[in-house]
C-alpha cells in the first residue's frame, strides 16, 4: 500500500461540492417495501452474498486466521440462514455498491454504515447494530481543537463518500466558517487515516467513536475529545427489494441483541482491547498483506506446480494452524502434515523441517494433481478430488466416484454428487458395497476438509495480494 501522504499532494486541491444533512428518523419500520421477483429468488439461494471492508476490526485475516467483527456477524447470519457466505465485493467504493444492492446483484452490505436520506433512497438499513459517537480525531501532541470555531480554515481528511462529509458541511453552514474537507479515493480506509493522524502525517480526521476505541489504547497519540454527534446508529444495508430478508436480519438481530452474542462480538473487538496489543504489527502484516512467516516458501514451491501460493497456504492453515511442530496421532509432522511415508516417497529425510515438509507436500499434490488429470473432470472441479485425497487418500475419493455412478450421480463432479458419498462412507450401506475397494473411511473429515481449505482459500485471495 501506498503512504497515505504520498497521495495528499495529487488530492488537496480537489475542492467538493456541498450535501444537505438529513437526520435519522425515529423508526425504520419495513413500510414502503415491496415484493419481488428477486426476493422470491432469495428463498432459493444457496449463498449469502455481502460486501466487506478488509481492516483490522471488519474482516481481516491475521496469522493466518480470519477475523473481524463485521466478518463474524456475518457468519452467524449465514448459519442461522443456512446459507454458505460468500464475501462478493472487498473494500467496494460505496456508490457503486448501493447500486448493485439496489440491483440484487448483493444481498448485504455489512459495514458500519450510517443513516442518511440519500443512502435511502436506494437502499434499505437494517434495524441498528448499535449506535455510537462521531469524532473529530487529532493528535494529541498538536495545540487542540477544543471547540468547532477553531475548525476555521482546518484541513480535515475523510475517506471518500463517507456520511461524515454530510456533517461537516452542516457545521461550516451553521457556524459560517471555512474549511476545507479532503476525501481520500480508495484504497484508503478510515484505518490508514486513523493511522496518520497518530502519526501526525495528517492533523484532523472524523471517525466512528467504536472504529477509533478499536484503536486508541495501541494508538497512544489520538485525541477523540471532541464530538461532533453523540449518537449515530450503525447498520447494514440490503436491498430494497428484498422484504423477506430484511424481515428475517431484523429479526436475527433482534435475537442476538437478547441473547448476548452482539454485545459479546462488540466487547470483543471494540471494547476489551488489551493495552500490550500487538495492534501496530497486526496493522502492518495486513496492509503488506502477509499470511504468515512461511509465504516465501508457499511461493517458491507453488510456482513449480503453477498453483496460486494462498492455496498452499490455506492447506497449512488447516492441516497445522502454520505451526512447523504440530505432530498428529497417526503420526503426520509439520506445516503440511506430512506422513513419514510420503516423505520416503520422495527421498526427503529432514521433512520436519519447514521448507522440506512444503515441499513434500507438493510433490505430493503434484501425483494427485495428474492422478486426477486423466478423469474428465473440470479444472475448477478437480482442485476439490486433489484437497479430498490430500486427506484421505486417493483410493476412497475412487470408491466414492463408483458410488456416485452407481447412484446416478455424476461421478466427475464433487458437489452435492461425490461429496455424498465420501461424507457417508463410514455408514455401512456404502462402505460395505463391492464397488468400495478400500472400505470404510470417516468421510465426513474429508468432506469438511475440502469445505476448510477452500473457504479459507478464498479469505486468502481477498488480501489483494
Amino acid at each position: 500500500m501506498k503512504p497515505l501522504y504520498s497521495l495528499f499532494i495529487i488530492f488537496i486541491t480537489i475542492s467538493f461540492n456541498s450535501c444537505k444533512l438529513s437526520s435519522t428518523p425515529k423508526s425504520q419500520e419495513n413500510t414502503g417495501i415491496y415484493t419481488s421477483n428477486i426476493d422470491t429468488a432469495f428463498a432459493k439461494k444457496e449463498k449469502l452474498n455481502i460486501a466487506i471492508f478488509y481492516n483490522t476490526t471488519d474482516y481481516y485475516v491475521y496469522q493466518g486466521i480470519t477475523k473481524g467483527f463485521q466478518y463474524d456477524l456475518a457468519n452467524k447470519l449465514a448459519k442461522y440462514l443456512k446459507l454458505d457466505l460468500n464475501i462478493k465485493y472487498i473494500n467496494p467504493n460505496l456508490k457503486y455498491l448501493f447500486n448493485e444492492l439496489g440491483k440484487g446483484n448483493c444481498d448485504i452490505a455489512a459495514m458500519n454504515l450510517t443513516y442518511t436520506q440519500e443512502r435511502q433512497k436506494k437502499i434499505k438499513f437494517s434495524e441498528p447494530l448499535f449506535s455510537t459517537k462521531i469524532i473529530l480525531l487529532q493528535n494529541k501532541n498538536n495545540k487542540p481543537i477544543r471547540n468547532l470555531q477553531d475548525l476555521n480554515k482546518k484541513t480535515i481528511f475523510i475517506v471518500k463518500d463517507a456520511s461524515s462529509k454530510n456533517l461537516l458541511n452542516k457545521i461550516k453552514d451553521s457556524l459560517k466558517i471555512k474549511f476545507r474537507i479532503v476525501e481520500m479515493p480508495q484504497p484508503v480506509s478510515f484505518e490508514d487515516l486513523l493511522y496518520s493522524v497518530n502519526s501526525n502525517k495528517i492533523k484532523l480526521t472524523v471517525l466512528d467513536g467504536n472504529l477509533i476505541n478499536a484503536h486508541k489504547n495501541t494508538m497512544k497519540n489520538l485525541n477523540d475529545s471532541l464530538v461532533l454527534s453523540n449518537k449515530v446508529n450503525i447498520s447494514w444495508a440490503m436491498s430494497k427489494r428484498q422484504a423477506t430478508l430484511t424481515s428475517k436480519i431484523n429479526n436475527w438481530i433482534k435475537h442476538i441483541k437478547e441473547n448476548g452474542e452482539l454485545n459479546f462480538l462488540y466487547n470483543k473487538y471494540f471494547k476489551n482491547i488489551p493495552h500490550h496489543s500487538n495492534y501496530v504489527q497486526k496493522y502492518a502484516i495486513i496492509t503488506n498483506n502477509n499470511i504468515s512467516q512461511f509465504d516465501k516458501l508457499f511461493k517458491h514451491e507453488a510456482q513449480k506446480i503453477k498453483w496460486d501460493w494462498r492455496l498452499l497456504a490455506a492447506i497449512a492453515f488447516e492441516e497445522s494452524g502454520f505451526d512447523p511442530n504440530a505432530e498428529s496421532s497417526f503420526g503426520a509432522f509439520g506445516l503440511m502434515q506430512i506422513m513419514p511415508e510420503t516423505a520416503s516417497q520422495y527421498y526427503i529425510k529432514d521433512y520436519f523441517r519447514p521448507d522440506s515438509n512444503i515441499v513434500a507436500a507438493r510433490k505430493f499434490l503434484s501425483y494427485l494433481d495428474k492422478f486426477f488429470a486423466k478423469y474428465p473432470i473440470k479444472n475448477s472441479e478437480r482442485i476439490k478430488f486433489i484437497l479430498a485425497s490430500y486427506n484421505a487418500g486417493p483410493g476412497h475419493i475412487i470408491d466414492a466416484m463408483r458410488l456416485a455412478n452407481k447412484y446416478k450421480k455424476n461421478e466427475y463432479i464433487w458437489d452435492d454428487n461425490v461429496d455424498y458419498y465420501i461424507k457417508n462412507k463410514s455408514k455401512a450401506l456404502y462402505y460395505k458395497d463391492p464397488l468400495s475397494r478400500n472400505g470404510y473411511c470417516d468421510g465426513k473429515q474429508a468432506y469438511n476438509y475440502v469445505k476448510n481449505v477452500l473457504s479459507t482459500y478464498k479469505n486468502y485471495k481477498n488480501i489483494n495480494l
